[in-house]
């Protein structure tokens, strides 16, 4: 992944929008330009990551000091008004009508027809590939 990032954009990276983590955050870190700006919004490889060894630790933030580089966290934001959502959402799940959707995609040879659902919105839920 290192690699690729650095062979795509041999300058380095000026602007990342992350919702995955994991290797491919730290695949862009080692290949920043200077003033390069991060936006996290998510960290779906570690979600269903059930135990905590097995969680990816981020290696490479110490170069966002070198770069001056900014990481920054991107959410939903309701301000003072944060707690009235929450609640809102969990009696929703509560009652069961608030349901998260799956969409499970198997087999490696079938993650190009995964991707393309991501990208063409026909996946139902959060989209995964069981390998």
């Amino acid at each position: 992944m290192r690699e690729a990032v650095h062979r795509h954009f041999p300058g380095g990276v000026d602007l990342f929008f992350d919702n995955v983590g994991g290797e491919e955050i730290d695949a862009v870190l080692t290949n920043m330009a200077v003033g390069c700006r991060i936006v996290l919004c998510g960290a779906i490889s570690q979600y269903n990551i059930s135990e905590p060894s097995n969680l990816y630790g981020v290696q490479n933030l110490p170069l966002l000091i070198f770069r001056s580089a900014r990481l920054q966290g991107f959410v939903a934001d309701f301000g003072p008004r944060n707690h009235v959502v929450d609640n809102l959402l969990d009696d929703l799940t509560q009652r069961g009508q608030l349901i998260a959707r799956t969409h499970v995609v198997d087999g490696f040879e079938n993650v190009p027809d995964a991707f393309a659902l991501l990208l063409n919105g026909k996946n139902r839920g959060k989209l995964l590939a069981q390998v």
